[in-house]
């Protein structure tokens, strides 16, 4: 039987980039289904056996802004060594704070995968009930 996976995402901050603000960094007040989809898979990926499709994205505490000032290096990274202090750039940035969603997605088995629904969910729920992930965002 397939049925949906909820996790709850929050934090103390959040940044949901809009692609039209190139500098300044302006969020998004919830995540995109992209962003979620990423979550999700930092939690659990196997590509080749399935994909995450977002089902809901439920905001469980107000959405709250906050402005920050931060510093970024205007050059790349080269073989000669550069002062940051010659090289640095203060950009603003618009952020969520104290943020808390609850995300449902369900997981779609691709046609070559020849186990079962079960097992992808089993092995999903149990690395998010054990707060396990691949890498952080």
């Amino acid at each position: 039987m397939e049925k949906s996976i909820v996790v709850d995402v929050f934090g103390d901050m959040a940044c949901f980039s809009r692609p039209e603000c190139k500098v300044e960094r302006l969020t998004y007040p919830v995540p995109t289904p992209s962003a979620v989809r990423g979550i999700f898979s930092a939690i659990y990926s196997k590509p080749a056996e399935f994909y995450w499709q977002v089902r809901r994205i439920e905001v469980m505490k107000p959405i709250r802004y906050m402005n920050i000032m931060r510093n970024e290096v205007k050059c790349k990274v080269q073989k000669k060594p550069k002062l940051v202090e010659e090289e640095r750039t203060q950009r603003n940035a618009q952020m969520l704070r104290d943020v808390y969603y609850r995300i449902t997605a369900d997981i779609i088995k691709r046609k070559s995968f020849s186990g079962t629904y079960e097992q992808l969910a089993a092995q999903a729920e149990n690395r998010i009930s054990n707060g396990k992930c691949y890498f952080q965002l």
